[in-house]
């Protein structure tokens, strides 16, 4: 677990490089390994998957209601067009759930994972550059480290495994 302050757009930008280390890592695998190597790819979607959960809920939940609510001038359309984007991420989400389902079907899943990790990289490229960017500039830091201890301190009791919070 993270020991030192840490703000709330730091922990965001960490659980986006911590995705992209994990995207990276599948795309080695199919490309190294192909059909054959489906299985490793799934185990990784699937662990990817779990931390996207607590990473939508971490922004749906917690920074953009405060932005939203306590930020004069704040562009209100800016957290609204992310969730957009979650629900079109839950739509790839649900496409690999159902490749998932059939392990048979290596190609099937091996594609779906490739549309799903374009897309999240496109995803998450976007709120670095609208919502965090403009999030840190405009709250203070001791507001951004409350907002993100305290979402840690909720991710941990709920569970979320340490590997996916920050260290």
């Amino acid at each position: 677990m993270y020991t030192t302050a840490m703000k709330i757009v730091d922990l965001v930008r960490w659980m986006h490089a911590d995705f992209r280390q994990r995207l990276d890592k599948m795309e080695r695998i199919a490309k190294e390994g192909g059909v054959g190597e489906a299985a490793k790819v799934a185990h990784e979607l699937s662990l990817v998957l779990q931390s996207l959960q607590a990473h939508e809920w971490l922004e749906e939940e917690v920074l953009y209601p405060y932005l939203r609510t306590r930020v004069p001038g704040f562009d209100a359309k800016a957290p609204e067009e992310s969730a957009v984007g979650h629900r079109a991420l839950q739509g790839k989400v649900s496409e690999l759930k159902e490749a998932l389902a059939h392990p048979d079907a290596t190609l099937t899943l091996l594609f779906a994972a490739e549309i799903f990790i374009a897309f999240l990289r496109e995803h998450m490229a976007a709120e670095e550059k609208g919502i965090l960017d403009s999030a840190d500039k405009r709250l203070p830091e001791p507001v951004q480290e409350k907002l993100a201890a305290d979402a840690l301190k909720i991710l941990k009791e709920a569970g979320l495994p340490e590997e996916f919070l920050p260290r």
